[in-house]
């Protein structure tokens, strides 16, 4: 009886932690796509306004807009769209990349996988050639 209890105790330990392992994984994608999502809404911003296609007002009235066309969109506020621009500029320069990948061994980040943020910088890192075009 004792053994029987022990398999199966030993059976649901090995499903939480596939159920886990698949719940962390879910987890780094959607933090993937929001980092996707803010990069290419920053680049696109970034471009519209630096090439003087958009005035001061145009974020505004892309507000404006978001909220009368999804309303239930949270996070696109002006303030938030505005840190988007600085994300993609900031993190789209030739000085960070090349510095950052001199002090960082991107294997050494790909082994890590605890942390999404981590993951998710690594994303970065990977996709850098995909995100500048």
């Amino acid at each position: 009886m004792g053994y029987e209890v022990n398999k199966i105790q030993s059976q649901f330990e090995e499903l939480k932690s596939i159920i886990i392992s698949h719940k962390n994984r879910a987890y780094q994608a959607v933090n993937t796509e929001l980092i996707t999502t803010y990069w290419e809404v920053g680049k696109f911003v970034s471009k519209k306004t630096k090439t003087a296609e958009w005035g001061t007002g145009a974020v505004d009235q892309l507000v404006d807009y978001l909220k009368k066309e999804q309303p239930d969109l949270v996070g696109y506020n002006k303030r938030s769209i505005y840190r988007m621009v600085k994300f993609y500029e900031t993190y789209s320069s030739p000085e960070f990349v090349s510095a950052v990948l001199s002090q960082i061994k991107l294997a050494d980040i790909q082994k890590d996988t605890r942390g999404c943020l981590k993951m998710n910088f690594c994303f970065l890192f990977e996709s850098k050639s995909r995100l500048r075009s």
